[in-house]
């Protein structure tokens, strides 16, 4: 009886204990996605209640801009970067990281926000042009 349970449990929820696929198990069971962009220009956005905790927003091009969040963006010297590729699960969704390709640049702007609430997700790709995106985020604080 005491045995029943923990087996029934186990068979009625596999997925409860199921650990997030590693780059390369993602990439041998054909889950790995990428993409490259080239990088205009950045927006750092702190939020003011996490002043360590940032996010990205980047230009590029076409009047188009990409927000990125995650611990992995800390893990490259030379980010930001005018030329990246990203790499997530693609159907997870989540992101493993970022490959710097170009050269370093400089963020142009950074702007402080009330609340993490409005940040948009990662990898989000918003149709705007950065400086109304960045514009957008100061006015709501």
């Amino acid at each position: 009886m005491f045995l029943a349970y923990p087996i029934l449990l186990l068979q009625a929820w596999p997925n409860l204990w199921k650990t997030k696929d590693s780059m390369l198990e993602a990439l041998n069971k054909g889950m790995l996605s990428s993409a490259d962009y080239d990088v205009i220009e950045v927006v750092e956005v702190f939020d003011s209640e996490e002043i360590m905790e940032c996010y990205f927003l980047l230009d590029i091009g076409g009047g188009r801009t990409l927000s990125l969040y995650g611990d992995y963006l800390f893990e490259k010297k030379n980010f930001p970067n005018s030329r990246i590729r990203i790499f997530w699960h693609n159907t997870e969704g989540y992101t493993f990281g970022i490959e710097c390709l170009g050269n370093k640049i400089i963020s142009t702007k950074r702007i402080l926000i009330e609340s993490e609430d409005d940040i948009l997700g990662d990898r989000d790709i918003v149709d705007q042009p950065i400086a109304r995106v960045a514009e957008l985020l100061e006015s709501r604080t």
